[in-house]
């Protein structure tokens, strides 16, 4: 029988941008989100796919591109925009909280509109579906991004999809992509219950697992083994 999970941690606690996304989801797992937070560790067996990450870089090396021939972005970008921020780093975007929460994030892309202000992009490789629950996510991801710095004036944040359609080309396996873009308005007011939520539930201790969650099983047994093996940042 697993011991019970006991996670020490300093009063200062950063939750990424991407974590903090995952309850805009119409049934959020708490006890996966705690469990990401306090033991990230007991994260580390979900394998990212590198080919979704080539993607995501070619088209980063597209839009580039595109700017530095053109002057602008590419057609399939669909933004009035005539700069873009060739050096993100992670001290560009992040945002103290208060009540010792911090949180970070890189966007994939972000665009300087002609028309002034900002845009922020991001990148998901594979089919957009709307009424998947994963939509709400991601947009709360990009309001997440624009809220890390208030002062940008960002006016548009949305992801672009990069899915690909039809069918490999000869031998060559060349695939095309249909790019499909999702946006919306800028909006900190769909932030502020997210970081609530998420002070509420790492202040107290690790909530009841979600009856449906298919995560919570896993993500248990392997904070257990992080704390047995003393991976866990004790303080």
């Amino acid at each position: 029988m697993l011991k019970p999970i006991v996670v020490e941690m300093s009063k200062e606690i950063t939750v990424s941008a991407s974590k903090l996304a995952r309850l805009a989801h119409p049934e959020p797992c708490l006890r996966c989100f705690w469990l990401s937070v306090k033991v990230p560790k007991a994260e580390d067996y979900q394998i990212h796919a590198g080919a979704l990450q080539k993607i995501d870089q070619l088209a980063k090396r597209l839009v580039e591109r595109s700017f530095f021939l053109h002057g602008k972005a590419p057609g399939w970008l669909p933004l009035d925009c005539d700069d873009r921020w060739s050096k993100i780093g992670r001290k560009d975007f992040t945002r103290d909280w208060g009540d010792g929460m911090t949180s970070s994030g890189i966007p994939d892309e972000v665009l300087q509109l002609t028309a002034g202000g900002w845009a922020i992009v991001d990148y998901k490789s594979g089919q957009f579906k709307v009424d998947s629950p994963w939509r709400d996510v991601y947009k709360a991801q990009v309001q997440i991004y624009s809220a890390l710095r208030p002062t940008l004036a960002v006016k548009i944040v949305g992801i672009l999809y990069l899915q690909p359609v039809g069918k490999p080309i000869d031998e060559q396996l060349s695939l095309p992509f249909d790019p499909v873009w999702d946006f919306l308005e800028a909006n900190e007011d769909v932030v502020e219950p997210l970081v609530d939520t998420a002070k509420e539930c790492l202040a107290g201790p690790l909530p009841e697992a979600r009856d449906n969650c298919r995560t919570c099983a896993a993500l248990d047994l392997r904070a257990h083994v992080v704390n047995e093996y003393g991976a866990v940042p004790v303080r």
